[in-house]
């Protein structure tokens, strides 16, 4: 009869044990008829992360996600098998890859890469993921579903037609799309007889629908799932440099007919590329309008933003996570709901932000988090004065330092519990690079404990092979809560969790080859409860003393019948 044991950390005894055997396993005899293949060469930098919803909190699961890697160290990723590899299909919100063994990164040498997801019915989008250390480096991607979104993020779309030649026949296109947090908006304009036509060139055909897509830049839901994020590679000319935004704001601007073609190029009915703002006629040329907050601080100034500031308008490449600078422009207003305005004639359709680049660190001044148990989860949260700049993460170390951390303006900082609520004072801090340590006094007093978890997975075709793995993720969460944490890497088939709250339900879980493993359980101080019912069907053993939880698997046909055949 199966145990109610944990399927907890299935992926870690699945993965790649082909390669186990071939490449970098000890096999060993120490007694007859029994094979222990152990010692799985570990892994030196793994690179893990989750893609979540941006409306639910949840990872996502409804549709395959794609990721491609891209960015300075693109070449010198690898599947956890070492074999090279940039693209991955997942379909549980979970991914986890390495870096090569020949690359060491550390803070004054760090390993870049940018991750960029697409899913069907979801935005596509980018995160950059900085790798100052050996182990393992988390990072979570916020993807933002078209049919349910989160605060702060509005979409229209209209309709129109075009000649053979991609030119608008009819009405000119006019839609905006209101945000109802501030009254901020996206608005584009394009005028009978403009022609559109893809980026090879081809015109659109036939019945074209239009769509904006705006983001406000004071949601913090917003903030979070601005595609491109704010620590950003732009290219000038072919010039590749790091950079960071303070935004004004993001909207996503297309124009696509019935055959999938996309509007990229546009060709005004005058004929000319560009229209001076000041001498802009929507009779005669396009224009695209994005609205700023009122309540912006322009990083430049200090103040709040006014008329005659001017801001830089980017292009956002999917393909490539990279931002190219259309112009830079002069803000006017307010208008009537006391925001500001951008507007222009583009050359071209694609995703907009206007933006301030500002001086930055790779890596920020040490944070320090007094009062959190070691390995209790927290999250957080960094603000630029409330507006524009948002960058979170899910902590369950002591100390840790922000990535690209802004340099002479003032931040603000502060600390969740898993629930949502405030696990102690914010902070504001003038300068995230220089100066000594950032101390964060936290008011956390819940009784925590630990956990061993040791595990080893069998074939049914050869119960005699026992198999333990090194160097794979795991992941935790409490029960009723959305976010996943880190547990930390297995090592020779051994992880250990530290900061369990006692008496909490917590949900425990990994993955392999598209498949997703969870068990749920009751934390005592020196003992543990099952929850049966979301226990694996291939947990076939298990045995709890004290804070050890130990256990054996049935693995997969697919990587039984490598082992079996080998």
């Amino acid at each position: 009869m199966k145990s109610l044991c944990t399927s907890l950390f299935y992926t870690f005894l699945v993965s790649s044990f082909t390669v186990l055997l071939i490449l970098s396993c000890d096999i060993t005899d120490p007694v007859k008829d029994l094979k222990i293949i152990f010692n799985q060469k570990p892994i030196e930098t793994v690179i893990s992360g989750t893609v979540i919803n941006a409306a639910t909190g949840q990872p996502v699961t409804n549709t395959p996600v794609e990721l491609v890697i891209e960015g300075n160290n693109k070449n010198d990723i690898v599947d956890l098998t070492s074999n090279p590899k940039t693209n991955f299909t997942i379909n549980n919100g979970f991914i986890s890859f390495a870096l090569i063994e020949s690359v060491t990164p550390s803070e004054t040498s760090p390993a870049k890469i940018v991750v960029i997801a697409s899913a069907e019915g979801y935005l596509p989008t980018s995160m950059p993921v900085i790798i100052n250390s050996t182990g393992s480096t988390i990072f979570q991607l916020i993807l933002l579903e078209l049919t349910n979104l989160p605060e702060g993020v509005e979409k229209a779309e209209t309709y129109g037609e075009v000649d053979n030649n991609g030119a608008l026949m009819l009405e000119p296109l006019e839609l905006t799309a209101t945000t109802s947090m501030n009254g901020t908006y996206g608005s584009m304009f394009i005028p009978v007889g403009t022609k559109l036509k893809d980026a090879s060139g081809n015109p659109l055909r036939g019945n074209i629908t239009a769509e904006v897509i705006y983001f406000t830049n004071e949601s913090e839901e917003a903030l979070a799932c601005f595609p491109g994020g704010f620590s950003v590679t732009i290219n000038d000319k072919g010039n590749r440099e790091d950079a960071v935004f303070i935004s004004g704001g993001f909207g996503v601007f297309e124009i696509t007919d019935a055959a999938g073609r996309n509007a990229v190029n546009i060709e005004n009915p005058s004929g000319s590329k560009r229209v001076a703002q000041s001498n802009m006629q929507e009779d005669d040329s396009s224009k695209i309008t994005l609205q700023i907050s009122g309540q912006t601080i322009n990083p430049e100034t200090g103040s709040e933003i006014v008329q005659g500031d001017s801001i830089g308008v980017w292009t956002y490449i999917e393909e490539t996570a990279e931002w190219n600078l259309d112009s830079w422009e002069e803000i006017t207003g307010p208008d009537d709901n006391g925001n500001f305005s951008v507007s222009y004639s583009p050359e071209h359709l694609s995703p907009k932000n206007p933006d301030w680049r500002v001086s930055f660190c790779n890596f920020s001044r040490l944070i320090r988090l007094l009062g959190k148990p070691l390995g209790y989860p927290v999250t957080v949260k960094v603000f630029y004065r409330g507006r524009g700049f948002f960058w979170q993460r899910l902590i369950t170390e002591n100390s840790f330092r922000i990535p690209s951390g802004i340099r002479n303006l003032p931040v603000l900082i502060f600390v969740y519990n898993y629930d949502g609520t405030l696990a102690g004072d914010g902070v504001e801090v003038a300068d995230l690079c220089t100066g000594g340590d950032i101390i964060i006094d936290l008011s956390i007093t819940a009784p925590t404990t630990s956990r061993i978890i040791r595990g080893s997975g069998y074939c049914k075709c050869d119960s005699t092979i026992i198999i333990r793995p090194n160097g794979f993720p795991a992941w935790y969460k409490y029960t009723d809560w959305p976010q996943w944490y880190s547990g930390g890497l297995v090592e020779n088939g051994e992880v250990t969790i530290e900061g369990l709250e006692i008496g909490q339900l917590y949900s425990f879980g990994t993955w392999y080859d598209g498949q997703w493993y969870e068990i749920t359980a009751r934390i005592e101080n020196d003992f543990s409860v099952f929850v049966p019912e979301l226990t694996s069907d291939n947990v076939i053993e298990v045995d709890v003393s004290g804070n050890v939880i130990s256990y054996t698997l049935e693995l997969s046909d697919n990587i039984c019948e490598e082992l079996c055949n080998n």
